[in-house]
């Protein structure tokens, strides 16, 4: 049942399309699309979006559409999109989503007025059924409700998930039904998605410490990175890295901590993968640091004396993402692509995951899958999907 029959039911009341009143507002634009994308559930915000958009902004742009996001005030602004949070009031972006050609978000009160006014719209849905949330009004031919596979794992209707269902949708499908609703063509129905990593809607900026830093790099100075130092055994230009940047500090080895002394201010938390070298001397050290540190054992065979030796200390096994832990692991094949939201800097250039770097591939707009144990240990980042053309011409 739909929750506006069951309020009716509970009520003894009729249902009858609601009126809903607009105030005027100047969107800069003669054709929009609608973005909102939050909730007042954390559970039901997509965190893809910003891939939505970059699937969809090429096709859209030559013909004058212009994405428009509404929201409040402090909601994160999504790339791609012009803003408009906090610059509207209820009954303003009423009249934006009423005047504009489609409208994509999340299970909110935008998708319901955008029903009422009969636009065409493409909402996803995490928690909860959008046989019992989505939309009652508006023709259902103009309405894409998409939701994750529900048959084994039911809806939470929880306000929180971890990890969020609303997430497991690929974003090249939200973006097809978008502009299929468009009448535009495209071929992202030939998009057969394999996984789509927790991690992949986030910009990470891994750094190997084997050069040096510099202001032509695409990130701002001060920026927060990870520094990979778990990567090379290099150091003489560590300090660099760590005098002008708000650090993140992998390391392997027992490496000078009085480096990371001096700058203590700026890293922000040090993960540590052991083996069986490291001394308490050297642990009691890192302690004295007073920097938040976490502990990995890289042997899983030693892993119970690491923590008997160093007792007091958590010790968490290093046990990497592998090929089994994908969404659909039996799809991975010959004609595997792979994007990724890694950004790893090694001698001045851009790889896509440690896999890459390994092979000297740097990083494009997508790759062919790189089937190795290193690769899957960092899948979380990754958005990997087949070509259905190109698999039925092999």
């Amino acid at each position: 049942m739909h929750l506006v029959e069951n309020y009716a039911l509970a009520a003894a009341s009729k249902i009858a399309k609601p009126t809903i009143k607009t105030s005027y507002f100047p969107v800069g634009s003669r054709k929009y699309i609608t973005l909102h994308a939050s909730s007042g559930m954390g559970s039901k915000n997509y965190d893809y979006y910003k891939d939505v958009i970059k699937i969809i902004q090429p096709k859209i742009k030559n013909l004058g559409y212009e994405i428009i996001q509404i929201g409040e005030q402090g909601e994160a602004h999504i790339d791609g999109s012009t803003s408009l949070l906090g610059q509207t009031t209820i009954r303003q972006a009423l009249f934006v989503i009423k005047n504009s050609s489609l409208h994509i978000g999340n299970d909110s009160f935008s998708c319901h007025a955008a029903g009422a006014y009969d636009v065409p719209m493409v909402i996803l849905y995490g928690p909860s059924r959008p046989e019992c949330c989505g939309p009652y009004w508006g023709d259902k031919t103009k309405q894409e409700l998409l939701a994750p596979d529900f048959s084994s794992l039911k809806p939470s209707y929880s306000l929180e998930e971890s990890p969020k269902r609303i997430n497991k949708i690929f974003p090249d499908k939200v973006a097809e039904k978008a502009l299929n609703l468009l009448n535009i063509p495209n071929e992202l129905n030939l998009i057969n998605p394999i996984h789509l990593g927790e991690s992949f809607y986030l910009s990470i900026i891994d750094v190997v410490p084997d050069f040096a830093s510099h202001d032509k790099l695409p990130f701002a100075k001060g920026s927060s990175i990870n520094i990979r130092s778990d990567y090379t055994d290099e150091e003489q230009y560590l300090e660099g890295w760590l005098s002008s940047h708000k650090t993140v500090v992998h390391i392997n080895r027992m490496i000078d901590l009085n480096l990371l002394f001096k700058y203590k201010d700026n890293i922000q938390k040090i993960f540590l993968y052991m083996d069986e070298t490291f001394t308490q001397d050297y642990m009691s050290d890192i302690d004295r640091l007073a920097i938040k540190t976490v502990l990995y054992h890289n042997n899983k065979e030693t892993i119970t004396e690491a923590r008997i030796k160093f007792f007091g200390e958590n010790i968490y096994p290093n046990e990497p993402e592998t090929k089994k832990d994908l969404d659909f692991p039996d799809k991975i094949c010959n004609n595997s692509f792979y994007q990724s939201s890694l950004n790893l800097f090694s001698k001045d250039k851009i790889y896509p995951c440690k896999a890459a770097l390994d092979r000297q591939i740097e990083k494009q707009s997508e790759h062919k899958i790189i089937d190795d144990p290193e690769f899957y240990r960092e899948s979380e980042f990754f958005k990997i999907y087949n070509y259905a053309k190109k698999k039925e011409n092999n």
